[in-house]
């Protein structure tokens, strides 16, 4: 009886001390692994993780670009503002186009040799006169007949020759007839040289008689191949004066 008493009074000691020293364990344990969060908790605080830093640097410079990418388009709108007001100053500034602007002649080609012209004693009126009967007359090229229809040039010599005055046949053989005159200074009876299609060169390529000079509002008549095609009286638009060459004098004063 005292045998199995002292058994079972040591076997709940060892139970009891077993218990003890397993939540002592337990708890040395749970211990342990909170402290070493702590550290690492405390280590992470104090030294910042370096995928955060980047993405910290990245979002800065992000900033920065985005700063300088404003300046840029800010700098740009006001570059394009100056420089419109600079070329609607300088447009209002230019002088507008007029004949006076254009009283002196192209350069003259000088592979073209010189022309005479004996006009006689032909008054330059009768020749306008018979000019404009020719109006409505169909445009054909390289003709000087006028059933069959006339170009520039064959016009001129078509005019000229009913009044029994040789003149060249092509127009480019005008270049250095007679003498320049300022075109604000023409009138009636002096011809008016264009270049062609092409302007590049100053070539002579297209002409017309003059047949009104009113205070510097120049008309003429000319057997045209544009839209008009034949021969009409046209003033002196913006398109032919990037064309004029010049304008010359082959009736007496």
């Amino acid at each position: 009886m005292l045998k199995n008493a002292g058994k079972s009074a040591t076997f709940p000691l060892k139970i009891n001390t077993k218990s003890q020293f397993i939540s002592w364990q337990s708890g040395f344990g749970k211990r342990s692994k909170q402290k070493r969060f702590e550290k690492i908790f405390c280590k992470v605080a104090m030294k910042p993780n370096k995928f955060f830093l980047q993405a910290l640097s990245l979002q800065l410079l992000m900033k920065h670009s985005m700063l300088r990418i404003a300046i840029f388009i800010v700098l740009i709108i006001f570059l394009q503002a100056c420089s419109a007001t600079r070329s609607n100053k300088s447009s209002r500034d230019a002088p507008t186009t007029t004949p006076s602007s254009l009283t002196k002649s192209r350069e003259p080609d000088a592979s073209v040799p010189p022309v005479i012209i004996n006009t006689k004693n032909v008054d330059p009126n009768s020749v306008i006169d018979f000019a404009e009967t020719l109006i409505g007359t169909k445009y054909k090229y390289g003709s000087a007949v006028r059933e069959q229809g006339l170009d520039c040039s064959g016009f001129i010599t078509y005019v000229f020759n009913h009044f029994k005055i040789q003149v060249p046949r092509v127009s480019r053989s005008f270049t250095n007839a007679g003498y320049p005159v300022p075109l604000d200074k023409s009138k009636p009876g002096d011809l008016i040289l264009f270049t062609g299609t092409d302007t590049t060169g100053w070539i002579v390529g297209h002409m017309g008689l003059i047949i009104q000079n009113d205070n510097g509002k120049v008309r003429f008549i000319h057997s045209s191949s544009g839209k008009s095609i034949g021969v009409i009286i046209s003033s002196l638009s913006k398109y032919y004066e990037t064309r004029f060459v010049k304008a010359i004098r082959i009736f007496n004063d």
